[in-house]
Formats: C-alpha cells, structure tokens, sequence
C-alpha cells in the first residue's frame, strides 16, 4: 500500500513539474509567434514627434 501511494504523489509531482515549468513555455511558442516583416512606413510628422518625444518599450518579449 506504501508503495502505490509514493507511486501515486511521484506520478502527481511530475504531472504538476509538467503542468507549470513544461507546458506554459510549450504553449505561449505555439500562440505568440513572431512573423517577421519589412518595417512599417513612417511619416515625416511622426519621425519628427518620435525624435523630441522620450519614449520606452516596457513590455518583455522573452
């Protein structure tokens, strides 16, 4: 009886490791896929607010 129970917890134990440290990085690869694209056109006004303005990308991407 010992013995099918730690069977149990480490079969338990594993599905969780794989739930929370395997499947999230599995799954956010699969749904947020980087296509890669000539840059977009810039109008003149927007270069020109762009270069006085301070501006910060503060999302990760990883």
């Amino acid at each position: 009886m010992g013995k099918i129970f730690i069977g149990l917890l480490a079969i338990i134990a594993i599905a969780l490791a794989a739930f929370f440290f395997v499947l999230p990085e599995r799954i956010d690869a699969r749904m947020n896929q980087v296509i890669a694209h000539a840059p977009y056109p810039v109008s003149e006004a927007a270069a020109s607010l762009h270069a006085r303005l301070r501006v910060a990308d503060l999302h990760d991407d990883v």
